[in-house]
């Protein structure tokens, strides 16, 4: 049966629009490129106000490197400078180095490793005030969604009540990450956008990794500010009626390279350990003379027991 004419040059002429479209969008990928890329030095790590020091090195990869590959960087020398006295922080495992120093809020470090090839990477690294951001009150509620969809409408929710004092007239960073008694983490419940029910400074600058939750003060620059955080209960001991919370200050550093990877789409992995097979060109860094982010944290904690 033939097609009429109409319907024939319509068909014909949407076929010719997404070829075109197609072929347009081929874009030439220089192979040589790839393979001559030059592995750099990767420095990645933290400093904290009451959790000590720790930093991780490695070489970057290609791109087509096997995963397994070990690209930890060992026997170098690793230091903590404060501009009067030089710290050394020791191996404690592959590409690992520790310290039991802890950073004080408004001041300046620079953290440098030295190879054994004699390259030279350091990072300055600025320390953030500890935050005025409490956890206030904690419920269970029942969750029940409009649809009732069947693995939701059971779900109990843990609801959190935080009030944050904003220092004004900066640019501050914060995270929260929650844990349950014995250590388990309790991660934001996801499965809906709950922040848009109650709205909190997620709402703008706000975003959740690895079962953690980051916000800026963007637009809540000085203000005082409470909002509501929602926990999954399944997460949670059965046994416990407790949950903890670490409420963190990050430096700028810190909370951009954990955006970036948010962006970047990179969301598994460990964190901080430079051990991706991913080159880092898109991740973002504050190393001089490689790759990776060296930040710094303060915090204070919380626990806190339901009500129900």
């Amino acid at each position: 049966m033939k097609l009429p004419k109409k319907i024939f040059h319509l068909k014909f002429f949407v076929f010719l629009t997404v070829f075109l479209g197609l072929t347009s969008c081929v874009k030439k990928v220089d192979i040589k490129a790839i393979d001559e890329y030059d592995p750099k030095p990767v420095m990645a790590g933290f400093i904290s106000n009451n959790e000590g020091s720790e930093v991780f090195l490695s070489r970057s990869m290609k791109v087509y490197s096997p995963v397994s590959q070990n690209n930890t960087m060992d026997s170098a020398s690793v230091y903590i400078k404060d501009g009067q006295t030089v710290l050394s922080l020791l191996q404690w495992d592959d590409g690992r180095y520790v310290s039991s120093f802890n950073g004080q809020p408004g001041e300046v470090y620079t953290v440098e490793a030295e190879f054994e090839n004699g390259e030279t990477v350091k990072a300055r690294v600025d320390m953030p005030e500890i935050p005025l951001l409490s956890a206030e009150q904690m419920r269970l509620v029942p969750f029940r969604t409009q649809e009732d969809v069947d693995e939701l409408s059971d779900t109990v929710l843990i609801k959190v009540h935080f009030r944050l004092q904003d220092p004004p007239g900066q640019h501050n960073y914060y995270q929260i990450i929650a844990t349950g008694p014995y250590g388990e983490s309790v991660c934001p419940a996801l499965s809906i956008d709950y922040h848009h029910l109650e709205p909190g400074p997620a709402d703008r600058s706000g975003f959740y990794y690895q079962g953690t939750y980051f916000f800026s003060d963007k637009d809540i620059d000085g203000q005082e500010v409470y909002f509501n955080v929602y926990f999954d209960h399944r997460y949670v001991s059965s046994s416990s009626d407790y949950m903890y919370f670490q409420i963190r200050q990050l430096n700028e550093d810190l909370y951009r390279y954990y955006s970036s990877l948010v962006r970047s789409g990179q969301l598994s992995g460990v964190v901080l350990s430079g051990t991706s097979s991913f080159s880092g060109e898109n991740i973002y860094s504050n190393v001089e003379g490689g790759l990776g982010t060296v930040g710094a944290y303060s915090q204070r904690k919380d626990s806190l027991e339901w009500v129900n």
